[in-house]
């Protein structure tokens, strides 16, 4: 079976099983396109923040790039096309949310380990 390309939902043919479901995808990646480069610019600063505890000496602000990058995921939840076209945006979204939730949670561990 295949599955709409926004819902997730099985359908017998074609990409969307209506035309919000194409309405909502198109108005996504417009989204996804215009920011697009600030999601980029805060993953790389997420890593750059790496860089404070070797000035620092300090492990426990090794929590700080796991942080940066859940709260990316948890403002900016793009996955890959891939993984839209595999469960639907509806679940990308979904699951780049989790996934920075669960980033954000192991930072916390992160700091309270090495502090």
């Amino acid at each position: 079976m295949v599955r709409c390309l926004y819902c997730g939902k099985e359908i017998a043919a074609g990409e969307y099983c209506d035309a919000i479901c194409r309405y909502r995808t198109e108005r996504f990646e417009a989204k996804v396109r215009r920011n697009i480069k600030w999601f980029v610019l805060a993953i790389i600063l997420s890593f750059a923040l790496i860089l404070i505890p070797l000035i620092t000496g300090e492990t426990r602000y090794y929590s700080l790039v796991f942080a940066g990058l859940g709260l990316t995921f948890i403002v900016f939840p793009y996955t890959t096309p891939e993984t839209n076209s595999w469960r639907g945006v509806v679940n990308g979204v979904r699951i780049a949310r989790v996934g920075g939730l669960i980033l954000c949670g192991l930072s916390l561990i992160v700091y309270y380990l090495h502090s």
